[in-house]
């Protein structure tokens, strides 16, 4: 199995105040490419993000999103346990 590289958990802010998630899954045959550093910053930079802070981007790294009644994961975790319970969330709540 090739090196996985980096996953990336990252939170951005536009000028204007928008704010993205972005998680990048780690390398993973046949899923995903994962990204370097730089890379990572280039995608950033393409989304026109003027603030970004990364977190721990481990290979468990998880997008969890729950819509009509229903969550679910929506990437795909690179470390061979798959998802796993941490220390630390980000959770964002839209207030209708």
């Amino acid at each position: 199995m090739p090196q996985a590289l980096p996953m990336w958990s990252v939170l951005g802010q536009r000028e204007d105040g928008a704010v993205l998630m972005l998680v990048i899954d780690g390398r993973q045959d046949w899923i995903s490419m994962g990204v370097k550093f730089y890379e990572m910053v280039r995608i950033a930079q393409k989304f026109d993000c003027w603030n970004v802070t990364r977190f721990d981007g481990g290979g468990s790294t998880a997008m969890w999103l729950y819509t009509d009644g229903a969550g679910k994961v929506v990437n795909q975790p690179s470390d061979a346990k798959g998802e796993r319970s941490c220390m630390n969330y980000l959770h964002v709540r839209i207030k209708q």
